[in-house]
């Protein structure tokens, strides 16, 4: 039987949503018998596509109904290849820009992001 204690990760995924939580226990296992529930409390640490894990934690292992398993090493559960990051900014109350670039992108490669946003439109600053 596997044991989780504070301070263990956990992989957290969600029905219908394209990430999951990478989560840290900072409480021990409680089970409140009254509503038959067994908590376990824990700090979100980081939020990741599902599209960047690998294709075998994808396809197989988050496919299971509520599994628990062993995973020594959470980086190793990118997909290098693939591993991304999503920005969504709001421009007005009721708009907001999204776009992904690469989880490693170097200070030239955002350089070149920032001329390509602000050299493609005529920006109007009179409003």
């Amino acid at each position: 039987m596997l044991e989780i204690s504070t301070g263990d990760l956990l992989l957290v995924a969600y029905t219908r949503t394209s990430y999951v939580d990478i989560i840290e226990v900072t409480e021990p296992y409680s089970y409140i018998e009254q509503e038959g529930k067994h908590m376990l409390k824990g700090t979100a640490v980081q939020r990741i596509e599902r599209s960047t894990l690998r294709e075998d934690i994808r396809n197989k292992t988050l496919r299971k109904p509520r599994i628990v398993a062993e995973i020594d090493d959470f980086s190793a559960l990118l997909d290098n290849n693939q591993a991304e990051v999503k920005y969504t900014i709001p421009i007005r109350a009721n708009y907001s820009v999204s776009f992904k670039v690469p989880a490693d992108l170097t200070n030239s490669e955002a350089n070149r992001i920032s001329d390509i946003f602000s050299k493609s439109w005529l920006i109007d600053d009179s409003n």
